[in-house]
């Protein structure tokens, strides 16, 4: 959603502060409280450790 409120605003004069939201949303959810929170529970699991070497974190890979 936050990518597509900056899409919007592409043609305004001032369409970089659209991409302000985007880019801290992306990088919390990656970095700070998504992806590392969700893994936190799981760390000790082999097969999820398996699982986790063969998956992207965040974006889809589809030609792997």
């Amino acid at each position: 959603m936050w990518w597509g409120i900056f899409l919007i605003s592409w043609g305004t004069p001032y369409f970089y502060i659209g991409l302000i939201g985007p880019i801290t949303i992306t990088l919390l959810l990656r970095f700070v409280s998504g992806v590392p929170m969700a893994e936190a529970r799981y760390n000790d699991n082999p097969e999820f450790i398996e699982y986790k070497k063969n998956t992207p974190a965040f974006i889809p890979n589809f030609f792997k």
